[in-house]
């Protein structure tokens, strides 16, 4: 069983884990009359939906949001409880004038912010925007002392290379030297700018911490001095500088020293915390990593998470009690302040956030995030410097890695970094900005994702502007895989799977790896005393084994392959492997078989209430996968695995109710053999296609072919043979769900066939490119057939009877390697025209590892086309099935699955040409 993933780029091969090609930039001056780099839209396209972390552009790009735009969507897009929220509110009361009136919504997020920072800051304003909330971090400063009775403190200290918001107040009190420059006649002249803390710049050979400090409190102090004390209002800052700097945070002790300066000559701390603060940096208030609080403190884009424009003021315990004492009220208004459907977003979003334990995930993700940058970054000769804090990290670019001299501002570096990250195949969205290096010169790019951003997703982000020179796989390898830490804390790439099979059918292949540790099974005895331990005969390892342990290439042959461990040179994560305890276990076989569908029912209810299948096995797995796209289930067709299969779909069923679920129905055995025994399989075939074809969205029965071909010769005895042909199928189909470029899903595949919404399952068949017969010189079905020659779909072990693919519901025509349109045109064109047919394509061939077995006449990769169907030849075998099965069915079984087979019959009954009757 395989959940999908959100998919990534880490791209696997035979070396190992690779990182994709570096991000390739060219740098040229651009001018700025160019009308295709529009500084404003730079990709001059509308972004058409969002969901997730994803958005999606009219061109039909899906772009990662890496930035969250300016750092504002923290929780990504499409979140439920917050649109609940606030139409919930828009439809009690959408606006209310804060002038007249209070609102339950502002009244608890204003409480709740308080509360946030311990009663620090007991006081707090709900506006609009970052720029307001500077705005009004300014008033109330000065309205501060004005009730103190100091109007003479006019003066604000702020710092060089800082960004505070676009309106002129919040101009006024930025350093950025080109945003400034348009409006500096209207910009005040009472702001004053000490330099900023940029240690990469800015630090002197040899100098520590507590002396970089004490210099950068001494250049406050000077600035105190030479504007004289007792004019000082505030001295302004961000934590963490974001947009002006990139992601800068201050050296450990900075703000406790220019906190003592501020206390000496009696004025206010103002922290701007607008980007860097609400959980962006690892907790909820980046001053809490600094030991100091501010008197103000203004937030912003995570406090809405882009939800609704919303912002705060919070007031420090100093200001409030001023202002209670003086029975002042504070002169500011807005319109929109107050502004309920914003504050109703702003508390579901902070909710959501603390509810999840999202900050302990911006933690985890952030470190992860800042060491894969530097990794992979740290010795690029044009990158500076990688710094950051939580999920905020900033990346510098420089033209001279030795000197630290940045790049000509004309060549806009960082802007060009971001416009090649928009385009195919990267698809991903970077903050960018200049100036970092002291004026208009410096570029920076920003990685600031959602706080609920997976591994998977950060390792994308990170591999984008990996420093590597190998080619990008087309395949995203994360959704069929995942990354984890293995017991000697080394990273490993595991499949996402759960394999069920009797304990001896492993063979040597245990839970435990070179990778994980079983250790000692702390689990198995809560109770006093000793457990009493049974101990089986180790099964020793096979010549198979001991070759790969030797580090030499084995040979393999069906007459050697026992177990899996015979042929499997893949490491499994502990939990993948579940081992069932053999039905008999004083028995002497060595392969354990279950025979009927009820006593496969029996062992997974056994199973189940001994280890909870969904909440121990399956759900670790699940819980991990961002945006799952849904999970395939390989369960048996016609053996007693079909009653455990059966079983555990109706179980993910009722706990995954809207998940896309594929069932694949293998036969076990060839169709020939004694009377007894087909008719056992048939009966098992007939009980669970009865009950999976209304709990899958997808159910695809795979027959063992009945023939080898010329490309191809097929040991049907052989379980290993046969599963390696039904699996170039099963693969190659569902190709396109695991393709970078164009990705679609197990829903799209599942809409695709079922367009009738009644049309579950589907005959696949499949064609080698190697030896496409007839090529050119046939049309029409013909072509099809020629080309699709192994048909996999049976239910009686009869392929008889010949369906019009004219009169096909729905199709999915997947071709990998060497393309041929014979068949795209045989199913696209023609009169009558012919039902809705899907085609995906890859230049990707089938690969064939040495662990494959020899049963393709190609050695070096298959070509393989591939057709899933719901068409009326599926009528024909269900109903044929019924006829054989229901002369041996007793009371209710018979009418159950004797009318679902009616009923499937009926459901693809379209153009048979046919003579036999389905009547009992």
């Amino acid at each position: 069983m395989t959940p999908y993933s959100t998919p990534s780029i880490t791209t696997i091969t035979s070396q190992g884990v690779v990182p994709p090609r570096t991000l390739a930039v060219q740098l040229s001056p651009t001018s700025s009359a160019d009308p295709d780099l529009d500084t404003v839209k730079p990709h001059r396209c509308l972004v058409t939906s969002a969901h997730g972390h994803y958005v999606y552009l009219d061109d039909g790009r899906r772009v990662l949001d890496a930035c969250g735009g300016a750092a504002v969507a923290c929780l990504g897009y499409g979140q439920a409880d917050v649109l609940a929220a606030m139409m919930a509110q828009a439809s009690a009361v959408p606006y209310v004038p804060w002038g007249f009136f209070d609102n339950l919504s502002t009244r608890q997020l204003s409480e709740w912010l308080s509360q946030s920072t311990g009663g620090a800051l007991p006081k707090a304003y709900i506006l609009s925007s970052g720029s307001e909330a500077s705005e009004a971090a300014l008033k109330l400063s000065r309205e501060y002392f004005v009730w103190r009775g100091e109007s003479n403190r006019v003066n604000y200290i702020a710092r060089h290379t800082s960004y505070h918001g676009s309106t002129i107040g919040a101009l006024s009190l930025s350093g950025h030297t080109a945003r400034r420059a348009p409006f500096e006649g209207l910009l005040t002249r009472n702001v004053h700018r000490i330099s900023s803390c940029n240690p990469y710049r800015q630090r002197r050979d040899g100098e520590s911490d507590a002396d970089f400090c004490a210099r950068k409190a001494q250049e406050l102090e000077d600035a105190f001095l030479q504007l004289g004390p007792e004019t000082v209002a505030a001295f302004v800052a961000e934590p963490v500088v974001g947009a002006a700097m990139g992601c800068v945070p201050a050296v450990p002790g900075y703000f406790k020293a220019m906190r003592a300066v501020c206390d000496k000559y009696g004025a206010l701390l103002i922290l701007d915390e607008v980007m860097c603060g609400m959980g962006r940096t690892g907790t909820l208030h980046a001053w809490e990593q600094e030991g100091v609080i501010p008197d103000l403190q203004t937030v912003g884009k995570g406090l809405g998470g882009g939800y609704q424009p919303v912002s705060a003021l919070l007031v420090g315990r100093k200001v409030a009690e001023q202002m209670q004492t003086s029975g002042a009220v504070f002169t500011h208004g807005h319109t929109y302040q107050d502004f309920p459907v914003g504050s109703a977003a702003a508390l579901k979003v902070q909710q959501i956030v603390q509810d999840r334990g999202l900050l302990q995930n911006v933690k985890i993700q952030g470190e992860f995030l800042g060491r894969r940058l530097k990794e992979e970054l740290g010795q690029h000769p044009n990158v500076g410097d990688i710094r950051g804090r939580g999920l905020f990290w900033g990346v510098e670019f420089v033209a001279n890695r030795d000197t630290k001299e940045p790049f000509d501002d004309e060549l806009e570096v960082a802007r060009k970094v971001h416009l090649a990250a928009l385009q195919a195949p990267f698809q991903v969205m970077v903050y960018f900005g200049q100036g970092c290096a002291g004026g208009r010169k410096g570029d920076h790019i920003m990685v600031c994702p959602a706080y609920d951003v997976s591994r998977e997703e950060v390792e994308m982000m990170e591999s984008y502007f990996t420093y590597a020179g190998e080619e990008r796989s087309p395949v995203d390898h994360n959704v069929h895989w995942r990354q984890g830490i293995g017991a000697g804390g080394e990273e490993t790439f595991l499949p996402r799977t759960l394999i069920y099979d009797f304990r001896g059918c492993f063979g040597a292949l245990s839970k435990g790896n070179p990778l994980y540790d079983e250790g000692e099974d702390t689990t198995t005895n809560s109770w006093n005393g000793e457990p009493l331990v049974r101990k089986e005969p180790l099964i020793p390892k096979s010549t198979y084994h001991n070759a790969l342990d030797s580090g030499d290439v084995p040979s393999v042959s069906s007459s050697t392959v026992r177990y899996w461990s015979d042929f499997s040179r893949t490491y499994f994560h502990p939990r993948s492997i579940v081992q069932v305890s053999d039905l008999d276990s004083s028995s002497s076989s060595a392969s354990p078989t279950l025979d009927t569908f009820e006593q496969g029912k029996d062992l997974f209810a056994a199973l189940d209430a001994e280890d909870d299948v969904l909440d121990q096995q399956l759900r670790p797995f699940v819980e991990e996968c961002d945006h799952i796209q849904g999970l395939q289930i390989i369960g048996g067709g016609d053996d007693g695995w079909s009653g455990f299969g059966s079983s555990l779909l109706e179980k993910v069923r009722d706990e995954f109710g809207k998940t896309c679920i594929w069932y694949w129905m293998p036969e076990a055995t060839p169709s020939s053999g004694p009377r007894s025994k087909r008719l056992a399989r048939a009966l098992n075939r007939a009980k669970v296609l009865s009950e999976v074809h209304t709990q899958a969205s997808t159910v695809i029965p795979l027959c063992i072919p009945s023939a080898s071909r010329a490309y191809y010769t097929l040991n049907a005895d052989s379980p290993w043979q046969v599963s390696a042909l039904l699996s170039t199928a099963l693969e190659s189909a569902a190709l396109s769900t695991r393709l970078r470029s164009a990705p679609t899903s197990l829903s799209d595949l599942s809409a695709a066939l079922n367009v009738q919404g009644r049309h579950t399952i589907s005959r696949l068949r499949m064609g080698l490119g190697e030896d496409r017969k007839g090529e050119g010189e046939v049309e029409g079905e013909e072509a099809v057939d020629a080309a699709l020659d192994i048909d996999l779909f049976s239910l009686t072990g009869d392929v008889a009877g010949k369906a019009s693919f004219s009169s096909s519901y729905g199709r999915v025509l997947s071709q990998r390697g060497e393309l041929s349109d014979e068949v795209y045109d045989a199913l696209f064109k023609g009169d009558p025209p012919h039902p809705a047919t899907q085609r995906y394509t890859s230049p990707l061939i089938y690969p064939l590892p040495d662990s494959f077995p020899p049963i393709f006449s190609s050695k070096q990769g298959l070509t393989v086309d591939t057709l899933l169907s719901t068409d009326p030849h599926i009528s024909r075998s269900a109903s044929a099935l019924r006829k054989r099965v229901i002369p041996y069915l007793r009371g209710d079984e018979r009418e159950l699955v004797g009318n679902a087979l009616a009923d499937i019959g009926e459901e693809y009954h379209d153009g048979w040409e046919s003579e036999d009757s389905d009547d009992d």
